[in-house]
């Protein structure tokens, strides 16, 4: 069976993400509830947002198709009980592995041609929980009529 680009951009993504030691759990999901009693910490968990597809735009090779992916990963961290502070450093680690990964990993440049911009949001939702929060736009290219092909026809 085909496996479309972006499908290929996307298990690229999780294999990277996956690379992460201090990551627990990647999973790609889409936006649904995530049981926080049943996953480990801290787990990863992204989604594309909005993709948007032009043809042949900003003078492109005849017959692809520039695609604008929305990116969203959402890493879920347990504070350490003994140590509270040491999670503001551990979501800082994770960040720079992240965007690192994004901006460096030859999976993803084998399909992305851009990747930008980055942005970082912190939430604390509980007084044992963070969430680390980042939004990337990626953009990557398919021949127009076929979306499983990187060669425009």
């Amino acid at each position: 069976m085909a496996i479309s680009v972006k499908s290929q951009l996307m298990a690229a993504l999780e294999s990277g993400l996956k690379g992460i030691e201090e990551l627990k759990m990647v999973k790609r999901i889409e936006k649904s509830p995530i049981h926080l009693d049943k996953i480990p910490f801290p787990s990863a968990f992204f989604w594309d947002e909005r993709e948007m597809v032009r043809r042949n735009p900003g003078g492109l090779q005849d017959g692809l198709a520039e695609a604008e992916l929305t990116l969203l990963i959402y890493v879920v961290l347990r504070f350490n009980a003994g140590k509270p502070d040491t999670i503001n450093y551990l979501m800082d680690t994770i960040q720079a592995k992240i965007q690192n990964l994004l901006v460096g990993d030859p999976g993803i440049w084998a399909i992305a041609a851009k990747v930008n911009p980055i942005t970082v949001d912190k939430e604390w939702p509980t007084d044992v929980l963070a969430a680390l929060i980042i939004r990337a736009t990626i953009y990557y290219h398919h021949a127009w009529v076929d979306a499983f092909s990187l060669t425009a026809r």
